[in-house]
């Protein structure tokens, strides 16, 4: 049998080998070493390889046409394509640079670094010295079987090989004997897997435990953090039926009652502020606590990632090892792969955050490829998102789940449950909120209602706003009084002086959501060079930006060495990034044209909404060419008019954008968004209470759907609030 076949098995098993001696080969032990060790590499190169990278890397080499068919066609294409670049010289057991070169040709820095470690490896192992009777030099040894140089020269793992044809000597492991491929049997012993799952699952459970137990419903207020079931309040929810219609759900657990035929992948989506994370983080509670009339505490295994995080990271293994294990973590990386891939494990895997996910665009991330259904094909997969970036990979099979936001119920069960359990004090907090139509619209978004029931109820008066933009700046005021209150003389100077001046962190801001590659995380010690400590003490205080203490770990190092830890800072929601970033904006938008052109060609209005709604609301200069050249896209009339109402003093704008609006046909679909939907109401109920005239005899107000604006059963339109 081959040596890549052997170091195949050795790498499925969760093994690492040393090979003493071949029976009846005269090739001396150094030798047989490298070979094992270079044919180990190269099964973890096939790992890495990923379909398209294949693809690019035959154009690149010019591969022949036929080569190239057969390897696409091939059971393992990728071992296949591993073999070939070994024959044509483009890895070597001594030199791989001609692949290295070629991948990051493509681009693919992350393949390439994660290559370039797994060869290294391979180098350090075939320095080993070896005596005369082929084992390692006793010199090399210590206590445990474990070489100086750091790499693993005995049997470790709880399973035994048995080679035909060879004489390989391995020390550890139980004898197993399940035949596999011929020539080699293995196996694991269900209760040596049944520990490892159980260990697995317990530090799963201990870093969702410091996940859904400080949740922060005001920035500022750290001295309140709830776990979330003690703020979780259910929202409005729905799902896509098989004919493309929308549903209401009576709960979220109901969502894997409604996925569809044979799909194991649902996406949750929703606008920006409707409690998607939340809801994440209460299927974690769910499963974390064993509810028992949850669905979300069948999984065996749940793996809870938040997409934000994970930018530069090239396989789930990675982003479980880094972010979900602790430093003395008892799994091992190989454990974790056979996990996931045994079948009769029920898992689930939770991507939040999708919109946020700074890798979305490079090709073939490892999200995308679990979407697309090419790895972990047995694994139930939920991914939440805002309804305006569905991942391009979720195809008809999808699942899709809408979150559809507060209704004055779900707002007094909040206050009640969260803030205050005084019957007069909620009346009042809720009074106040209905009272301001605009305020009560605004609070639908379930981020914008929990604040504003903790700001009322710490405020006698909340202010009279009358625009989101309104909304949001009080907030932030708000925010900075605190601050402000616990200090005196000069030091209270200096706060003001940082909450008036944020320009580079607006920039910060801006950068980050309109680059090539969204960024919303950065190194807390690149912050404080940038902003100066305490400029950056004042924005962490508040709450607005928040820092997280993650664990990277190097590949190719031993894992105690490759072990450190980094201050990670991130807004505290996406939404303040977005108000930042609206700041830089309206203050550019009138000396560089060419920034905004420029802006508005990369960036769909509905990605990014509160961007152009809080530039239009900060600056009413701005707000005149952000409305023009809104305009001129899809469906842009209605986001004109959405813009032109955070104007609170510009009410002629408004009216002169509304005018033009009815001056068309008004249409509103069953699969426009809830934002489009919801606007479009808001806009004819303005048009009435402004009576603006329509100016067409044909004129028309055109539903097109089967369900909630519409019911044909009955033949008739119901234009209802939503």
């Amino acid at each position: 049998m081959s040596p890549d076949k052997i170091c195949y098995m050795a790498y499925q098993c969760n093994i690492r080998l040393i090979i003493f001696s071949f029976t009846g080969n005269e090739q001396k032990p150094k030798k047989s070493l490298e070979l094992f060790s270079f044919g180990r590499f190269k099964i973890g190169l096939s790992t890495a390889l990923r379909e398209q990278t294949i693809q690019n890397l035959g154009s690149l080499f010019e591969y022949p046409g036929a080569l190239m068919d057969e390897i696409r066609n091939a059971k393992n294409s990728a071992l296949l394509m591993t073999m070939h670049m070994e024959e044509r010289g483009q890895i070597q057991p001594a030199d791989i640079s001609p692949l290295l070169t070629a991948l990051k040709d493509l681009r693919l820095h992350g393949v390439a670094s994660d290559v370039e470690d797994q060869f290294n490896e391979h180098l350090r192992i075939t320095d080993i010295p070896i005596d005369e009777e082929g084992a390692p030099d006793q010199g090399t040894r210590r206590k445990g079987g474990h070489s100086e140089a750091g790499n693993v020269v005995k049997f470790e793992g709880d399973h035994n090989l048995i080679f035909q044809n060879c004489d390989v000597q391995l020390t550890g492991g139980a004898p197993h004997d399940l035949s596999v491929l011929p020539g080699v049997v293995q196996s694991q012993h269900p209760a040596l897997l049944e520990g490892k799952m159980a260990a697995f699952i317990e530090e799963l459970k201990e870093t969702c435990h410091t996940l859904y137990d400080k949740i922060q419903p005001i920035p500022y207020i750290k001295e309140k953090l709830y776990s979330v079931d003690k703020v979780f309040i259910e929202v409005g929810i729905e799902h896509c039926d098989s004919r493309g219609s929308w549903k209401t759900l009576s709960s979220y657990r109901g969502i894997f009652s409604v996925a569809k035929a044979n799909s194991r992948i649902q996406v949750i989506e929703g606008d920006p502020g409707y409690g998607k994370s939340t809801l994440a983080l209460q299927l974690v509670y769910d499963w974390c606590n064993e509810v028992s009339d949850s669905p979300f505490c069948k999984p065996d295994i749940l793996i809870f990632l938040n997409l934000r995080q994970l930018g530069g990271i090239t396989s789930v293994i990675d982003a479980i090892e880094q972010f979900l294990l602790p430093r003395d973590s008892s799994v091992k990386r190989l454990d974790v792969e056979q996990l996931l891939n045994n079948r009769d494990i029920r898992i689930l895997v939770i991507f939040d955050a999708y919109d946020e996910y700074p890798d979305q665009d490079i090709e073939d991330n490892f999200v995308t490829q679990i979407l697309e259904e090419k790895m972990l094909r047995h694994v139930d997969v939920l991914l939440t998102t805002r309804s305006s970036c569905i991942p391009p990979a979720c195809g008809s099979r999808t699942g899709r789940i809408r979150i559809t936001g507060f209704d004055e119920g779900a707002r007094e069960q909040y206050v009640r449950k969260a803030v205050t359990g005084d019957d007069e004090e909620v009346q009042r907090i809720l009074e106040q909120l209905n009272t301001n139509p605009i305020l009560r619209d605004i609070c639908q978004a379930p981020l914008f209602s929990v604040m504003y029931a903790h700001v009322a109820h710490e405020e006698e008066e909340f202010h009279n706003v009358r625009s989101v933009t309104g909304f949001f700046e009080y907030m932030i005021d708000c925010f900075h009084s605190h601050a402000q209150n616990k200090v005196s003389g000069g030091k209270r100077e200096q706060l003001q002086m940082f909450a008036d001046n944020h320009r580079k962190l607006d920039k910060l801001a801006f950068d980050s959501l309109t680059g090539a590659h969204q960024q919303l995380l950065w190194d807390k010690k690149v912050l404080i060079k940038k902003f100066g400590a305490e400029f950056y003490r004042l924005y962490t205080d508040i709450g607005i930006l928040v820092e997280e203490e993650v664990i990277k770990r190097s590949r190719g190092a031993k894992r105690a060495q490759s072990i450190q830890y980094q201050t990670e800072v991130h807004f505290y929601h996406k939404l303040f990034c977005e108000w930042f970033a609206a700041c830089h904006l309206a203050k550019r938008v009138t000396s560089f044209q060419a920034l905004f052109r420029d802006f508005c060609k990369r960036v769909n209005p509905y990605d990014l909404q509160f961007v152009y709604r809080f530039a239009c609301g900060i600056h009413p200069a701005a707000a005149k060419r952000i409305i023009k050249l809104v305009q001129k896209k899809p469906d842009g009339d209605k986001f004109a008019v959405l813009c032109a109402l955070e104007q609170e003093e510009n009410t002629e704008d408004v009216l002169s954008t509304l005018r033009d609006l009815v001056s068309r046909d008004v249409y509103i679909r069953e699969n426009d968004t809830r934002l489009l939907q919801r606007t479009t109401v808001q806009l004819l109920e303005l048009a009435s209470q402004k009576e603006v005239m329509y100016n067409r005899n044909d004129q028309s107000l055109c539903f097109i759907g089967t369900s909630g604006l519409m019911d044909v059963s009955k033949q008739k339109t119901t234009l209802r609030s939503i």
